[in-house]
């Protein structure tokens, strides 16, 4: 009888664990946790709070707070806190028939002050706690989690010095930054009303937060103090240029000759990168060759002819580029004129002779007399004015 009993419960045990091998065991979640995802963050930050409470079939609700007092769970209630702030009104908690019962996520913005309780509390770096209680279901219960939050100081976005930070209107000039929001696009602007191109590098910030760009500053610009701004989202940020004068000078490889000579103009101190003008008095002259605008250091040489029909005393060939201008005087002189000479200077009737000449207005017509009647020979003179 003994053995038969001692049989019967070893086949009961035995059967039990066949039961719980074959069996799926259902996990067993934590009594009433949160945890926090970011650990840590900076004033504005999102804070995802993460809850595996024990499944209930009546519908609850969580109220989660911020505080910087340490509370003891299921004792205290969050009122006992001089300092905290309600960030998340009601999170739904799944009931025991849901699926993912008793799990839920909720999310809150790390705040700049504690103001819900008696004693109002700015919110600086260091550690603070996330606490949750329950609405169940319209009498708040006493804290039943906590975690910890620590608050970082706040990331500041930062602009880099301009390089260069002065210079005349026209200068190019490297703007770069960090901490900016990520992926976004730029403004550059001038006295915060003329949008400024970037001519090279990042029209967006990088996924790092930072940019790196060239901006040209507008070749009309005054001397003085200008605020270049630069905007990415929600940031805007600063920074001054100082514009220069400089006095742009032209040089002239001869400052007299006679009409339809050839000149170089040589300028410097002049905006850089800007279209060049060159004119003799009033009249606007196409360079022949050379710069048709200045260059990157400001500088420019241009050559020009002076006009055929410039008639012979002083005259102003002035350049133009942007806001830099300067003149210089050009001396028109009358022509240093050769003697005809007549090849052969004797002959008979409807004999063929050659004429020549120099120190004619170049390019312009010309007719031949014979004892001051005009006859039926003309032609132009050439470049050389012979």
């Amino acid at each position: 009888m003994k053995n038969r009993r001692i049989s019967i419960i070893l086949g009961i045990s035995l059967i039990l664990t066949l039961l719980f091998m074959v069996l799926p065991v259902s996990p067993v979640l934590a009594a009433n946790t949160i945890t926090v995802n970011p650990t840590s963050g900076a004033i504005g930050d999102e804070i995802t709070v993460h809850g595996e409470f024990t499944p209930t079939v009546m519908e609850r609700y969580g109220i989660i707070y911020m505080s910087t007092s340490d509370l003891v769970v299921n004792t205290a209630p969050i009122s006992s806190a001089p300092s905290y702030e309600k960030v998340v009104n009601a999170v739904a908690i799944p009931t025991s028939d849901a699926p993912n019962a008793g799990i839920f996520n909720a999310h809150f913005d790390i705040p700049a002050a504690l103001t819900d309780g008696t004693v109002t509390f700015n919110v600086v770096p260091g550690q603070y706690f996330i606490y949750i209680t329950i609405m169940s279901p319209t009498t708040e219960t006493n804290i039943i989690a906590k975690t910890t939050l620590t608050v970082t100081a706040p990331v500041v976005p930062i602009l880099d010095p301009l390089d260069p930070s002065s210079g005349p209107a026209g200068t190019a000039v490297a703007v770069s930054g960090a901490n900016f929001p990520a992926s976004t696009s730029l403004s550059f602007k001038y006295d915060t009303t003329t949008t400024l191109t970037v001519t090279s590098g990042d029209t967006s910030t990088r996924a790092s937060g930072i940019f790196i760009s060239t901006i040209t500053i507008p070749a009309g610009a005054t001397a003085g103090a200008h605020t270049i701004s630069v905007t990415a989202g929600a940031v805007s940020l600063d920074a001054t240029f100082t514009v220069t004068t400089l006095t742009s000078t032209i040089t002239l490889s001869a400052t007299s000759g006679t009409a339809g000579a050839s000149i170089t103009v040589d300028g410097v101190n002049f905006p850089p990168n800007m279209p060049l003008t060159l004119r003799f008095d009033a009249t606007t002259l196409t360079p022949t060759s050379g710069s048709t605008a200045t260059g990157t250091t400001g500088t420019f040489s241009s050559e020009i002819t002076i006009p055929t029909t410039a008639t012979t005393g002083a005259h102003t060939i002035t350049a133009i580029a942007g806001a830099g201008t300067d003149s210089e005087t050009f001396t028109v002189t009358g022509p240093s004129i050769i003697p005809l000479t007549i090849d052969p200077n004797n002959g008979h009737v409807g004999i063929s002779v050659t004429i020549s000449g120099g120190g004619f207005i170049p390019s312009h017509a010309f007719t031949v007399t014979w004892d001051g009647a005009t006859t039926n020979t003309t032609g132009t003179v050439q470049p050389s004015g012979s």
